[in-house]
């Protein structure tokens, strides 16, 4: 039988045309390139991210998928991002995707002890020789904008996978999460390919980023004085406990003990 891989996709009502349109192109190239594979696409309507990425873990799992791609309804994906996020083999791959906002930080996170700013801002300088950034690395934590995860791994932790509070997201939740719970756990990304992040009728990239900035910061000259980069809370902080105690167990309850 044929490997199988869910594409997630999360959606709350409609699609950017742009958008529709690229990921139909990427999926006409995932039939045509990759007949070793079987694909399923899981795209459920209006749930919250935490709750459609828990739904298409589960589906995933109950589905007998080898991995769970997850692709947001906002980013473009280059047509060869599955060979890439292959190349890998990591429990959890992913591209570059930046963060849609001023100072348009890269979604990679590392918590090493002393850092100052949870983001991965100096990721370039850690590119491999293959074009990786590994854990070893320290890369603690992924954006799941395009994310590649193995299902052996949402088998291994326990439910609810992915959880959103007022200081975390979901995706950094799970890494976090997963970390605690395998050991030996692999992230990577690669700098071979990197989303395009919609913002209004623009995009962001790191091919444009630089431009972007200075834009930004012309029309606002205070904008880079004043801009102050957010920290990433850990899933196993005060705060994550409080909303996990709160939610989790009515989480855990619908996709699994």
């Amino acid at each position: 039988m044929k490997k199988k891989i869910l594409i997630g996709i999360n959606t709350l009502t409609e699609v950017n045309q742009a958008i529709y349109s690229n990921h139909m192109q990427l999926f006409y190239r995932l039939g045509r390139s990759y007949s070793q594979f079987d694909f399923g696409i899981c795209s459920p309507r209006r749930m919250s991210i935490d709750n459609m990425r828990n739904f298409a873990a589960r589906a995933a799992i109950e589905g007998g998928f080898e991995y769970l791609w997850f692709i947001d309804d906002d980013v473009f994906i280059p047509a060869d991002a599955l060979k890439h996020l292959l190349d890998l083999k990591s429990d959890i791959a992913a591209g570059i995707t930046l963060i849609r906002g001023y100072p348009y930080d890269p979604m990679l996170f590392s918590f090493k002890e002393g850092r100052k700013n949870n983001r991965l801002v100096e990721y370039k300088s850690l590119v491999r020789k293959d074009g990786s950034i590994r854990r070893e690395d320290g890369l603690d934590a992924i954006g799941f904008s395009c994310c590649l995860i193995r299902t052996s791994l949402l088998k291994k932790v326990k439910a609810p996978w992915f959880l959103t509070g007022t200081n975390f997201t979901e995706d950094v939740f799970f890494c976090q999460r997963a970390a605690d719970q395998k050991k030996n756990l692999s992230i990577a990304t690669t700098d071979k390919f990197q989303t395009a992040h919609i913002i209004g009728c623009e995009t962001i990239s790191p091919t444009n980023a630089v431009a972007r900035r200075a834009y930004d910061e012309r029309l606002n000259p205070g904008l880079k004085k004043a801009s102050k980069n957010g920290n990433v809370v850990h899933s196993n902080s005060p705060d994550a406990e409080k909303l996990l105690n709160a939610r989790g167990a009515q989480i855990a309850q619908v996709y699994g003990k």
